[in-house]
């Protein structure tokens, strides 16, 4: 029975060593702290398209047999980003009125370049469609399997890449 106790309270102890952690982590970015965090995203980051076209061709052309590929990837957003904000909200009543106002600010860390907002969300393009066109995919075997990995590589249904053959 005693060992019991003693295992619940190493648990007890390690879920509060946990627990303390994590006030310390959250205390600078609830009291809207400028030091950077370590997850800080600079708010300019986001995909550029066309590298991931251009990285998507490169990975294409090292299969062997495969050359002179041309990627073009369609988007259905821009993808969008939530940036962390603090803030208060105030509630007044005047007899049967009743005013609302949410003051809040959005936080920001220390840069190279200055301050930068604190991107809490970021949520990334999603893809439409890929088509790829190449030499050496004749074969309908080859189409099969470069249109796998990029159906894979992109978490696009593979109905929706197209591979096709240049002259």
């Amino acid at each position: 029975m005693n060992i019991l106790k003693l295992k619940n309270k190493k648990i007890y102890l390690v879920m509060a060593l946990a627990a303390g952690i994590v006030a310390v982590m959250l205390s600078g970015f609830i009291s809207g702290s400028n030091e950077p965090l370590p997850q800080d995203v600079p708010a300019d980051t986001m995909p550029d398209c066309d590298a991931i076209e251009n990285r998507l061709k490169d990975i294409i052309e090292t299969i062997g047999g495969v050359s002179d590929v041309s990627v073009f990837v369609t988007y259905e957003n821009i993808g969008e980003k939530k940036f962390a904000t603090i803030g208060e909200e105030t509630t007044s009543q005047d007899g049967t009125k009743r005013n609302t106002s949410l003051k809040t600010q959005i936080v920001t860390s220390k840069t190279n370049s200055g301050e930068e907002p604190f991107v809490s969300e970021e949520r990334l393009p999603e893809v439409r469609g890929v088509i790829i066109c190449a030499k050496g995919v004749e074969n309908e075997e080859m189409r099969l399997l470069i249109s796998d990995a990029v159906s894979g590589a992109m978490n696009v249904p593979i109905h929706r890449v197209k591979v096709l053959s240049k002259d």
